[in-house]
């Protein structure tokens, strides 16, 4: 297995293989990573992603951050396949949840009596220092 980084004082480049990790993951993971690093992403000639991680103060490029990038892809891939099979069931609990608020099945006295009350502008809009002196 060839060696896919590569680190030159604080900046640590690697491949990630675009068969295997889709964009949108690379970039999920990417972001997880900002707080700590600049990183710059792109695509070499055969279509993989060049990870580029420049760290900012207080850390130092290693390959253990590289294999931190890399189980975080893991976990970020394993999340998107998870969230692709649980896509119809999210919707459907989701449908329900709104039509049981739009659709009225019961009558509400409560809703029926704000509903009746009218309010004028002088009930609302009233400085309220004027009705509550004490504070003063």
């Amino acid at each position: 297995m060839d060696k896919k980084y590569k680190i030159i004082e604080d900046t640590t480049t690697f491949r990630i293989d675009s068969n295997v990790y889709p964009k949108y993951v690379v970039m999920k993971t990417a972001y997880i990573f900002i707080d700590n690093f600049y990183i710059f992403l792109s695509m070499d000639n055969n279509g993989d992603l060049l990870v580029e991680m420049k760290h900012k103060q207080g850390y130092s490029a290693s390959l253990e951050m590289v294999g931190e990038f890399y189980n975080e892809l893991l976990n970020q891939l394993l999340r998107a396949h998870v969230s692709e099979q649980t896509k119809g069931i999210r919707e459907i609990i989701l449908a329900r949840a709104l039509h049981q608020t739009c659709i009225q099945t019961e009558e509400n006295t409560t809703n029926e009596n704000i509903l009746s009350t009218s309010y004028s502008i002088e009930d609302i809009a009233h400085d309220w220092f004027a009705t509550h002196e004490d504070v003063k």
